[in-house]
């Protein structure tokens, strides 16, 4: 399973914030945990190291496989600055996603483009918005996803690039897209906001070709509403009861799949097919003076889970103080525990700090590593014995602890310092490795969740930990002494 990220319409950043852009982005593949890899050979041994993004020899390209936080592989992302542009194939659903979702937002709010989450271009990206104005201290918002007319032709131009850009919108002889169906039934909520039912159904009607392969909202939009109109001139019910009867239909139909409907549900199936927030405006159509926002208020209870889709158009009073209220923090996009998970990227400037606890786990590193430098010193040790050690060791937690990776910067300075705290820290590594095995065996064996891999188990998470104090080069001078 995957996801798919991708930006359309016209992507080009302005010259005068490429360099601004090309930063920005190459930050948040790096504080975002993208990895890239390294492979090495020794005594017939091959392991593979891990490094943040960096570009490519042969074309410059910034590109990754791998999130850290996810501590899983996807397929190749990343940056092209000859273009400027953003790149990705399927990128899952955690914090690869996240994180290439950052980079492709990124995009749209520096261009006239649109980001699309999996051919949905009306996704909720207000919490990613608000991270990129605190990061980066910029005032981005997202009112100009409310202009229907300019997404209509950013659509209509990225699926038909090769014709001639249109004037106005009759210019358009059809209505054809090929992305999700909440698209399309999210940009009908958008115009029908500011255009009435009939309106609505005749403007996209007409820009669709109506084949068998294509989902024909203004058909079910239209029917929907005459079921409504039709229930109003022959019910005797209250308009209340009418609408409920209606509405039951949506709920009926969960219940009784594959299920022809009773005779008095049958005219509303299509109410089904029509997004919500679409279904209010047909519901205050059919039963004026009732307002679109009075039937909202209403009956929009009767929908599990509703929140109003164009919330960025209810705000009060505006997109731009909704944005401001989103606080994310960085944590929470790469969906790692805490703070503590990211000790890889911790500097005395960082704007976030390691537990108590993670400070005195690293305390009994130190301690545990100053034992082993003091047997160490009376013994008989070789800087060939200490690589082939870290080469084993490395090979071993891979395989038991699964995608758990030596950063490449710890790996040369382990291999350009021969010293005693260094072989110190690599037996160190395999001592852990061995004796939080059983521990880890045991999760494996008793833990039945599919969801499991996404789960931190305190035995993998401290080699990890370790890992990343070795690739850490102020903590591992301070806990490590090299």
């Amino acid at each position: 399973m995957g996801s798919f990220l991708f930006c359309i319409g016209d992507e080009t950043i302005p010259k005068d914030r490429q360099q601004e852009f090309e930063k920005n982005i190459l930050h948040i593949l790096d504080v975002g945990g993208m990895m890239q890899f390294e492979p090495v050979e020794l005594f017939g041994k091959k392991i593979h190291l891990m490094k943040p993004v960096e570009p490519d020899e042969k074309n410059g390209a910034y590109w990754t496989t791998f999130n850290y936080f996810e501590d899983d592989f996807w397929e190749d992302a990343g940056y092209l600055p000859s273009s400027h542009r953003v790149y990705s194939n399927k990128v899952g659903y955690l914090a690869f996603h996240n994180v290439m979702l950052l980079c492709h937002l990124m995009q749209e709010l520096y261009t006239d483009g649109r980001c699309m989450v999996d051919g949905d271009i009306y996704k909720d990206l207000v919490t990613c918005t608000a991270w990129i104005n605190r990061e980066f201290g910029t005032t981005f918002d997202l009112d100009h996803r409310a202009d229907l007319l300019h997404i209509y032709h950013v659509l209509q131009e990225d699926q038909d690039g090769w014709r001639a850009k249109p004037k106005n919108i009759d210019d358009l002889d059809d209505y054809q897209l090929d992305y999700k169906p909440s698209s399309v039934g999210s940009l009908m909520d958008a115009y029908i906001e500011t255009h009435s039912v009939l309106e609505t159904i005749r403007f996209f009607t007409s820009k669709h070709r109506g084949q068998s392969n294509r989902i024909n909202f203004a058909r079910w939009l239209y029917k929907a509403t005459h079921a409504f109109v039709q229930k109003r001139r022959t019910s005797s019910q209250s308009v209340d009861e009418q609408v409920q009867e209606a509405l039951s239909y949506r709920k009926w139909q969960d219940q009784h799949p594959y299920v022809e409907p009773p005779d008095n549900l049958k005219p509303f199936v299509y109410i089904a097919l029509i997004p919500v927030e679409t279904l209010f405006h047909v519901i205050a159509y059919a039963y004026p003076p009732l307002t679109c926002e009075e039937a909202r208020e209403r009956y929009g209870k009767y929908f599990d889970g509703y929140v109003p889709v164009l919330s960025m158009k209810d705000s009060d009073p505006d997109t731009r103080d909704n944005i401001q209220k989103a606080g994310c923090d960085l944590k929470n996009i790469v969906l790692c525990d805490s703070d503590d998970d990211r000790a890889y990227w911790w500097r005395e400037d960082a704007d976030f700090d390691l537990s108590e606890g993670f400070r005195k786990w690293m305390g009994g590193v130190r301690d545990e590593h100053r034992a082993i430098c003091e047997k160490m010193v009376h013994g008989e040790r070789s800087y060939e014995g200490q690589l082939r050690k870290l080469l084993d060791t490395l090979i071993y937690v891979n395989d038991t602890y699964h995608k758990l990776f030596m950063f490449r910067s710890s790996f040369y300075d382990i291999l350009g310092t021969n010293s005693l705290e260094s072989a110190a820290a690599v037996e160190l590594l395999s001592r852990m490795a061995h004796r939080n095995e059983p521990a880890f065996r045991e999760y494996e064996r008793t833990t039945t969740s599919i969801w499991k891999e996404l789960d931190h188990p305190r035995p993998r998470m401290e080699i990890k930990h370790y890992l990343a104090l070795l690739g850490n080069r102020t903590l591992r001078k301070s806990v490590l002494s090299f």
